[in-house]
């Protein structure tokens, strides 16, 4: 299991995904865009056998000027089942 986020920012709109091995660390990263004014994503846990390179090409690609709908999107297309 891996913990991803999307952030926007940077020197304009841009988009980037972020990917952690642990929530923890998810969640330290998260706070630290708060802090520097970078918006985010929820964190989402996702599969280990994601293909990361194929989901950052579709963030840096398909996300357009502030469309938070589709990050959100991208990121719930692969979201783990919650196992509970």
């Amino acid at each position: 299991m891996l913990f991803a986020f999307i952030q926007q920012g940077g020197s304009g709109f841009e988009w980037y995904l972020h990917v952690h091995d642990t929530l923890a660390s998810a969640e330290r990263h998260v706070t630290s865009c708060d802090e520097g004014a970078y918006r985010t994503t929820e964190i989402v846990a996702i599969d280990a056998d994601t293909d990361l390179d194929a989901l950052d090409d579709q963030v840096e690609n398909e996300i357009g000027y502030e469309d938070w709908g589709m990050a959100n999107e991208l990121l719930g297309a692969v979201s783990a089942p919650d196992p509970g």
